[in-house]
């Protein structure tokens, strides 16, 4: 009577929940990897992370090269799938367009629920950025969390999150989803926001083109450091193990290192600390 029970609620529970039948035999992307020998990668590009020429649509940058390295070293090809904006990554992972994440991802709360970090390759600093004639708010952060400062954040992203954690009583001056970083630094040089927050490499990008139209905020230390790395879907433990394990291997051997401060034109990422130099 029992085995009779549970062959109908497990018949009942495919009807009502046909994906529940299926969700055991679906392939993982770590079994679809080795089958195939291929790591899809979804990338977005976002100098010196992912660089792409405009010509060519040739790719180069950090994680490019280390994506590349990686795959040599576990016998795998890349495929860089498909460009996408950080905004959309979660769905696009969901949907299963590629395996990996293969981008400057900074380790934040918000997509914690719905995606897996690898292990830190390098960290960006976040600092607040002003108009060059702005002086108010030099050590005096403070003064930034007041309904009368306008900061420049884009929907979705971490400049929204971060700007409602430190300054909750600011105003937002939001921009679209899709909209390119270097917006919220325009809205501060045309006086639509007070300040933007920004990381450091990304600021030093926009004044080596337009030089003298921000300055940082001088403050003790930076407003937040943030972990890049790659991402995985939540549930993907196995295909995280290796990438992880093998990326562990190219930094003890100062790989990665190498290929951060290749690109790191301007100085602004921050390595992660070894026990020597290379």
């Amino acid at each position: 009577m029992a085995k009779l029970k549970m062959l109908v609620w497990l018949m009942v529970m495919g009807m009502l929940f046909p994906g529940l039948a299926l969700a055991k035999d679906q392939e993982s992307s770590y079994e679809r990897v080795l089958r195939t020998g291929t790591l899809r990668c979804g990338y977005v590009v976002y100098s010196p992370s992912i660089i792409k020429d405009p010509n060519t649509g040739e790719l180069s940058g950090i994680f490019y090269e280390i994506t590349e390295l990686m795959a040599q070293r576990l016998n795998l090809k890349v495929e860089w799938t498909q460009e996408i904006q950080f905004p959309t990554m979660v769905e696009d992972m969901r949907a299963q367009k590629f395996d990996a994440l293969c981008l400057n991802g900074w380790g934040t709360a918000h997509l914690a629920p719905y995606l897996r970090m690898m292990s830190p390759l390098y960290y960006s600093t976040i600092h607040p950025y002003v108009r060059s004639d702005d002086l108010r708010f030099d050590h005096k952060l403070s003064m930034m969390n007041d309904p009368q400062v306008k900061i420049s954040t884009i929907d979705g992203t971490g400049t929204s999150v971060f700007a409602q954690q430190s300054f909750p009583k600011a105003q937002r001056v939001s921009l679209p989803q899709m909209s390119d970083y270097s917006m919220t630094i325009l809205d501060v040089v045309n006086k639509k926001a007070d300040v933007v927050l920004v990381e450091d490499a990304l600021a030093a990008e926009f004044l080596e083109k337009n030089p003298g139209s921000i300055r940082r905020v001088l403050l003790d230390r930076p407003l937040r450091y943030y972990a890049n790395s790659y991402y995985v879907g939540i549930h993907e433990n196995a295909l995280h193990s290796m990438l992880d394990m093998t990326l562990g291997e190219m930094l003890g051997s100062g790989e990665v290192a190498r290929i951060v401060e290749k690109y790191d034109r301007h100085h602004a990422l921050t390595q992660v600390p070894l026990p020597f130099n290379y």
